[in-house]
């Protein structure tokens, strides 16, 4: 099903993406008034590791020429699962007193969730029904 491998790669392309971007904002600043008010998420664990995941994801897809097997489509859904966790206990993390998510995260928790569905997606599409029985 090619429409579930081009939106498998471009969920891949955004969780690449989105640690780059502002994921948490803070209300503080310095004394001199310098610096910015976020932190992206490639400052974090968890956004390296969303990084990671997208390159995995899109290394999946070039190896396989986007044909995903069912163990494919399953990887694809484990890594979609693992990076909407991430986001998610990033978010829970600093979203509090003087801290706010930021637009980074809340792409990053799309693009998982993208991954998550359209990994099962290609698993359905990928299932065959069973023969009758004898």
């Amino acid at each position: 099903m090619p429409g579930v491998a081009q939106l498998i790669g471009l969920a891949a392309l955004v969780t690449l993406g989105g640690p780059l971007a502002p994921w948490v904002e803070y209300d503080f600043r310095s004394p001199d008034n310098s610096g910015s008010d976020y932190v992206s998420g490639v400052e974090f664990n968890a956004g390296e590791l969303s990084l990671v995941i997208g390159a995995l994801v899109i290394a999946l897809l070039v190896v396989r020429r986007g044909r995903l097997t069912g163990a494919d489509a399953a990887a694809v859904s484990a890594f979609g699962l693992l990076a909407g966790a991430l986001a998610t206990v990033t978010a829970l993390k600093y979203h509090g007193t003087g801290y706010s998510v930021g637009w980074g995260l809340w792409l990053s928790g799309a693009a998982a969730l993208a991954l998550l569905i359209a990994g099962l997606a290609s698993a359905q599409a990928g299932s065959q029904p069973l023969p009758p029985p004898d």
